[in-house]
């Protein structure tokens, strides 16, 4: 077992052998950033005399048995690549399809010979399969990408999935880079010369370190010495590489496990969701030293496999924390909980959750504790300006001490949570005079307080037909309102100067005087603005005092003591 091919070569070298991308790595995941950056890098080299040539990264393989090479490292630079030289088989179809220029359909059908033949399927030429993605891209790759022009599978785009739209996104922008950058040149042969010499820069100076190995191990050896800083790397893909590793004889139960905690969390950060599942267990851990921590102590395939147990044990928790609106995994009222947490743009909090669910606390249990959770952020956070980052290292005390036995039920977790919450005298303070901009942010505070006491008629939680009223407005004239300049910019995003309206009705009042206001209020199904009509002003003083009046009632809406 050891390494059987190890060299810098041009990425149409590598290109010639088939590969394949195990189950267990992440989709197709490359953004418009990072495909700018690679024509942007390949352009460069193309027209700077001055460079011979430009690295593309590392391919770590794993050659399974006499055939398959799997991909360790290199899955985005490999399938990236072969969509560009899709772009280029693309474009000189195009030639041989529209010019009758001798020299121009020769470059034309090299590339198209080329791609055929040595780096992507055709049924013309080869059956061989150059590269296999994982269950959920192979098979838009293979209908999209591998055919040429005019065999293509036909797309709806709100059909595909996010790493299918990937793929797309990366295939349009590509041959539109190319379409745009030969529209510079005239005639048909000077622009298929171009694209020759291109498509040529690109096999052979585009260049890759290839390393191949028929041991597993040794693969994720040196994925993790080759990335060991992480740089274009996630954390995730560094511990999964670690897991496998350590895993031994029992990988394949790491790989399923991983896998299937992957497919639970589609489109959501996995790095995150480990460090909080690690830090609802262990002291406080940042993102930039997860990967170093988690490798320090997990060493033995047992760790390995009771780890990636825990992961997918937990992913549809994480889940429903993260995405609420969306998932049934709480009941009702634990889920409006975290739709309101969510609302409030709140995460930290997660470890906390975590780690009762990992101590089998019941739902009415962790319904207390959320309740708990939501009044010390609006006490402390929303309205008293403290950061949310400043109560992660709190949050995750109370994890660990969760996870240790030390808090054995609900109110001593509420209770320490108490602990950390202001006063109601703080609290009071704060609200009088506090500022608040985030929109989602305000239609919370005000739907809550005009729910508190409104038991019949609950102010509707769609956004698009529920707004927020500015009292005075953001452009008022000045003869209507006669308030100067600093008085507007300090007073506008006061919650005392705002309130809910109806879509409609929000239209109407926009920049209107008060009176007129007050005509479009009478006329609201909600109370808080309705009560507006009995002010016969609406000046500086009215806003301080209806703060004052929503102060005295927030002490009650978000209770310390209940």
């Amino acid at each position: 077992m050891a390494i059987i091919n190890s060299q810098f070569s041009g990425i149409g070298t590598v290109l010639q052998s088939s590969f394949s991308v195990p189950e267990y790595q992440r989709g197709y995941s490359w953004e418009k950033d990072q495909v700018d950056d690679f024509w942007s890098d390949f352009i460069q080299l193309y027209e700077d005399d001055d460079l011979n040539e430009h690295f593309l990264g590392q391919v770590v393989i794993h050659k399974e048995g006499n055939k398959t090479r799997n991909i360790i490292d290199g899955q985005q630079r490999i399938t990236t690549s072969l969509i560009f030289l899709d772009a280029f088989r693309t474009k000189a179809l195009e030639f041989l399809n529209s010019t009758k220029n001798v020299k121009a359909v020769e470059y034309a059908r090299e590339i198209v010979q080329e791609v055929n033949v040595n780096h992507l399927k055709n049924s013309t030429f080869k059956k061989e399969v150059k590269l296999r993605l994982g269950e959920a891209d192979d098979d838009f790759f293979q209908k999209y990408i591998v055919p040429e022009m005019g065999y293509k599978k036909e797309i709806v785009i709100k059909d595909l999935s996010s790493s299918e739209k990937l793929i797309y996104n990366s295939s349009s922008y590509l041959n539109k880079q190319l379409e745009e950058y030969l529209n510079q040149f005239n005639e048909d042969v000077e622009k298929a010369n171009h694209l020759y010499d291109m498509f040529d820069e690109f096999l052979k100076n585009m260049i890759v370190m290839y390393v191949e190995t028929n041991s597993l191990n040794e693969a994720f050896i040196i994925f993790e010495s080759l990335n060991a800083r992480g740089k274009d790397l996630e954390t995730s893909d560094l511990l999964k590489n670690h897991l496998f590793r350590v895993g031994q004889n029992r990988i394949e139960e790491v790989k399923s496990s991983w896998s299937k905690m992957a497919l639970d969390l589609d489109g959501i950060d996995l790095t995150a969701y480990i460090r909080y599942l690690w830090n609802a267990e262990n002291h406080f851990v940042t993102r930039n030293k997860l990967y170093m921590n988690i490798r320090s102590k997990v060493n033995t395939v047992e760790d390995s496999v009771n780890l990636s147990e825990k992961l997918l044990e937990l992913s549809r928790l994480y889940r429903a924390l993260v995405l609420p609106e969306e998932e049934n995994y709480f009941n009702k009222p634990i889920t409006e909980t975290l739709i309101k947490l969510h609302e409030l743009n709140a995460k930290t909090y997660y470890p906390i959750i975590i780690a009762m669910k990992l101590k089998k606390y019941e739902d009415d249990d962790i319904g207390k504790v959320l309740k708990a959770i939501e009044v010390l952020l609006v006490r402390n956070v929303v309205v008293g300006g403290m950061t949310a980052n400043t109560l992660e290292k709190e949050f995750a005390k109370i994890a660990l001490k969760i996870s240790k036995s030390e808090l054995k039920n609900a109110e001593n977790i509420v209770a320490e949570l108490k602990k950390l919450t202001l006063s109601d005298d703080e609290f009071k303070a704060n609200f009088e005079t506090f500022t608040v901009r985030r929109p989602q942010t305000v239609r919370y505070l005000l739907r809550e307080l005009e729910n508190f006491e409104e038991r019949e008629i609950r102010v509707n939680e769609d956004n698009m037909k529920v707004h927020i009223e500015h009292i005075m407005p953001k452009s008022p004239k000045k003869n209507d309102w006669g308030i100067i300049k600093e008085d507007h910019e300090q007073y506008l995003q006061r919650l005392g100067n705002l309130t809910l309206l109806g879509d409609e009705k929000n239209q109407s009042a926009s920049n209107a005087k008060f009176d007129r206001k007050k005509e479009i209020y009478s006329e609201s199904k909600i109370s808080m603005t309705q009560e507006l009509t009995k002010n016969k002003t609406w000046t500086i003083k009215d806003i301080e005092r209806r703060q004052k009046d929503l102060a005295n009632k927030a002490i009650k809406v978000w209770p310390k003591n209940s």
